[in-house]
Protein backbone atom coordinates (compact mmCIF):
# COMPACT_ATOMS: atom_id res chain seq x y z
CA UNK A 1 0.00 0.00 0.00
CA UNK A 2 1.20 3.47 -0.74
CA UNK A 3 1.38 5.75 1.70
CA UNK A 4 0.94 8.73 -0.63
CA UNK A 5 -2.54 10.60 -0.76
CA UNK A 6 -4.27 9.54 -4.10
CA UNK A 7 -5.83 12.43 -6.56
CA UNK A 8 -9.20 12.31 -6.45
CA UNK A 9 -9.40 12.52 -10.32
CA UNK A 10 -7.33 8.77 -9.87
CA UNK A 11 -10.21 7.99 -6.66
CA UNK A 12 -13.19 9.00 -9.12
CA UNK A 13 -12.01 6.59 -11.63
CA UNK A 14 -11.03 3.79 -9.81
CA UNK A 15 -14.78 3.88 -8.28
CA UNK A 16 -16.08 4.02 -11.81
CA UNK A 17 -14.64 0.89 -12.67
CA UNK A 18 -16.38 -0.91 -10.04
CA UNK A 19 -19.20 1.02 -10.65
CA UNK A 20 -19.74 -0.24 -14.61
CA UNK A 21 -19.05 -3.86 -13.34
CA UNK A 22 -23.32 -2.98 -11.68
CA UNK A 23 -26.39 -3.44 -13.43
CA UNK A 24 -28.29 -0.37 -13.83
CA UNK A 25 -31.71 -0.16 -12.93
CA UNK A 26 -31.71 2.46 -15.97
CA UNK A 27 -30.81 -0.64 -17.96
CA UNK A 28 -34.33 -2.26 -17.43
CA UNK A 29 -32.19 -5.39 -16.51
CA UNK A 30 -33.18 -5.58 -13.27
CA UNK A 31 -36.69 -7.09 -12.32
CA UNK A 32 -38.02 -8.52 -8.96
CA UNK A 33 -35.40 -6.30 -6.95
CA UNK A 34 -36.02 -5.53 -3.51
CA UNK A 35 -34.86 -1.63 -4.59
CA UNK A 36 -35.81 0.77 -7.11
CA UNK A 37 -33.47 3.66 -8.58
CA UNK A 38 -34.21 6.66 -6.51
CA UNK A 39 -36.67 9.13 -7.07
CA UNK A 40 -34.98 12.53 -8.08
CA UNK A 41 -36.65 14.41 -5.54
CA UNK A 42 -35.79 11.74 -2.88
CA UNK A 43 -32.24 12.17 -4.01
CA UNK A 44 -32.36 16.13 -3.45
CA UNK A 45 -33.72 15.79 -0.24
CA UNK A 46 -31.14 13.52 0.73
CA UNK A 47 -28.76 15.73 -0.38
CA UNK A 48 -30.06 18.36 1.81
CA UNK A 49 -29.39 16.69 4.61
CA UNK A 50 -26.22 14.42 3.95
CA UNK A 51 -24.65 16.43 7.14
CA UNK A 52 -27.67 16.32 9.40
CA UNK A 53 -26.87 13.37 12.05
CA UNK A 54 -29.83 12.06 14.08
CA UNK A 55 -27.24 10.53 16.75
CA UNK A 56 -27.17 14.19 17.85
CA UNK A 57 -30.69 15.53 18.38
CA UNK A 58 -29.10 18.32 20.18
CA UNK A 59 -27.66 19.89 17.41
CA UNK A 60 -30.26 18.83 14.71
CA UNK A 61 -33.46 19.72 16.04
CA UNK A 62 -35.09 20.25 12.63
CA UNK A 63 -33.46 17.07 11.35
CA UNK A 64 -34.77 15.24 14.86
CA UNK A 65 -38.64 17.03 14.25
CA UNK A 66 -38.93 15.39 11.08
CA UNK A 67 -38.00 11.78 12.52
CA UNK A 68 -41.05 12.05 15.29
CA UNK A 69 -43.01 13.09 13.14
CA UNK A 70 -42.43 10.18 10.53
CA UNK A 71 -42.47 7.91 13.77
CA UNK A 72 -45.43 9.04 14.63
CA UNK A 73 -47.20 8.80 11.06
CA UNK A 74 -45.83 5.56 10.75
CA UNK A 75 -47.51 4.33 14.08
CA UNK A 76 -50.55 5.71 13.49
CA UNK A 77 -50.10 3.81 10.00
CA UNK A 78 -49.86 0.54 12.28
CA UNK A 79 -52.30 1.36 14.68
CA UNK A 80 -49.49 1.58 17.34
CA UNK A 81 -50.00 5.57 18.71
CA UNK A 82 -49.93 4.77 21.91
CA UNK A 83 -48.13 1.46 22.41
CA UNK A 84 -44.99 2.64 20.38
CA UNK A 85 -43.58 5.33 22.32
CA UNK A 86 -42.14 3.09 25.39
CA UNK A 87 -39.60 1.77 22.37
CA UNK A 88 -38.48 4.68 21.30
CA UNK A 89 -35.70 5.34 23.71
CA UNK A 90 -34.80 8.88 22.34
CA UNK A 91 -37.68 10.00 22.77
CA UNK A 92 -37.76 8.97 26.36
CA UNK A 93 -34.85 11.40 27.29
CA UNK A 94 -36.25 14.37 25.80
Amino acid sequence: MENKPIAIDNMLEELEKFSEKDLKYSDGHILGSMCTEPHLFAKEVFINFLNSNLGDPGLFKGTYEIEKTVIKSLGSLLSLEKSMWKYCYRWNRS
